[in-house]
């Protein structure tokens, strides 16, 4: 959580709409805050897939994390990180 509210949230895709716990995700890219991206990893009830699903979403927000870090406004974060 600390670590996407460092880098400023990520972006992300979601295949369907779904809120949970507070977070709103809209079918398409998504702006999320580390508190959201969490939720977002770990949801897989919402999904007939679930585990599988639950595991595309972690990809999506590590790979988001991974690109947010190329740009060099965040690479000079890395101590905060």
């Amino acid at each position: 959580v600390k670590a996407v509210d460092t880098i400023d949230g990520v972006d992300v895709y979601s295949d369907t709409t779904f809120t949970k716990d507070g977070c709103t995700y809209n079918e398409g890219m998504n702006h999320l805050d580390g508190k959201c991206a969490l939720r977002f990893s770990r949801e897989r009830k919402i999904y007939d897939s679930g585990d599988r699903h639950r595991g595309q979403n972690q990809q999506a927000v590590i790979t988001a994390i991974v690109n947010r870090l190329m740009n060099p406004k965040y690479l000079i974060r890395y101590t905060r990180l």
